[in-house]
């Protein structure tokens, strides 16, 4: 199997701590996007959706109500998908991954803007139960080391960088169909937020230009 890491999505989060709280509730945000597979097919709306998100609501996200949907070309099959979070604060990162289990697999049918009919792969993904136990530890974990952290200066103040990723990395079967496809990705961090679109039908040309150069490398060894 081929492990596509679609995309990372990082919120660079400058944070200065006053004497009346531990975290600040207003958090100046900058959003930015890493696509790992080289590409440009994140909405804008992604962006700004995410511009005003601070360190309060990500230590707020409930694992259980986090979903991952997964919507391709017909043959491109996803075999199994991974949530990720990386957090780099004070010069460490951690990476940290969450396996995600299924909840519903299926073909769907599309209509394009021609009328033209087509099917497409359709899957759906939550937090398996050991990764809700294990994100919950982690909120711990980084609320207790961010609390003793905030430490302030003489005038009250202390600035602090801290940067979180999170994304979601895939695989697919080894006879998917990779030439002229495409892929799409969807996030759900809570019941009451609708799905948000992270990759918009994304070519997988340079998936299957990886795919040849693995099976070339095999050969050769």
């Amino acid at each position: 199997m081929l492990n596509i890491k679609s995309v990372e999505s990082w919120l660079s989060i400058f944070l200065k701590r006053s004497p009346a709280s531990v975290f600040v509730k207003r958090s100046t945000v900058l959003v930015s996007f890493l696509v790992l597979t080289a590409c440009s097919s994140i909405p804008l709306g992604t962006a700004w959706q995410y511009r005003n998100h601070g360190i309060d609501d990500l230590m707020a996200l409930s694992p259980e109500s986090i979903r991952a949907k997964v919507q391709s070309s017909e043959q491109l099959i996803v075999s199994q998908t991974r949530l990720s979070f990386t957090v780099e604060f004070e010069g460490k990162k951690n990476d940290y991954q969450f396996p995600l289990e299924i909840i519903e697999q299926k073909q769907i049918a599309r209509e394009n803007w021609l009328g033209q009919r087509h099917k497409e792969e359709y899957s759906e993904w939550k937090i398996s139960q050991s990764g809700v136990e294990d994100f919950k530890r982690l909120q711990q974990d980084w609320q207790k080391g961010y609390a003793e952290s905030y430490q302030p200066n003489s005038d009250n103040t202390q600035e602090k960088t801290m940067q979180l990723g999170f994304g979601v990395s895939s695989q697919f079967t080894e006879d998917s169909n990779f030439k002229d496809g495409y892929f799409s990705v969807w996030l759900k961090l809570s019941d009451d937020k609708d799905y948000q679109l992270f990759i918009d039908e994304h070519p997988t040309n340079d998936i299957h230009k990886q795919i040849e150069e693995k099976r070339a490398q095999t050969t050769e060894n």
